[in-house]
């Protein structure tokens, strides 16, 4: 399993860093200052600095994009919270056309806050 990402750096604390590395700090001097923040996010921090077109916003995460739209979202949660609170599963997967599997509409519900039992 890959490892798990922290939270992001706050824009103030991360515009701080790169500040003091642009006098000329050290790495590891910035890390003896603010010993909350590890030494390689203090690192990538300042590197992806330069290619950052607004200071102050964090880049998007990567990842593959979301097979149910925000409208297929409400969608199914409309039908679960008030049309047919008790529709069958794959019921709910013809509903958004079989865009995603049974066990990620299972996940998706328990998000929504409601769950499906068998």
């Amino acid at each position: 399993m890959p490892p798990r990402r922290g939270p992001d750096l706050k824009p103030e604390l991360r515009a701080r860093i790169s500040e003091l590395r642009s006098i000329q700090w050290s790495y590891k001097r910035i890390h003896v200052k603010y010993p909350e923040v590890s030494l390689s996010a203090i690192i990538n921090a300042c590197q992806r600095e330069a290619t950052r077109n607004d200071r102050s916003l964090t880049t998007p995460r990567t990842g593959a994009p979301r097979k149910l739209s925000l409208t297929d979202r409400g969608h199914v949660y409309d039908i679960i919270s008030f049309r047919d609170p008790y529709i069958k599963n794959r019921d709910l997967l013809h509903e958004v056309d079989n865009k995603v599997k049974i066990r990620t509409m299972q996940k998706l519900c328990r998000e929504l806050g409601r769950k499906k039992w068998l």
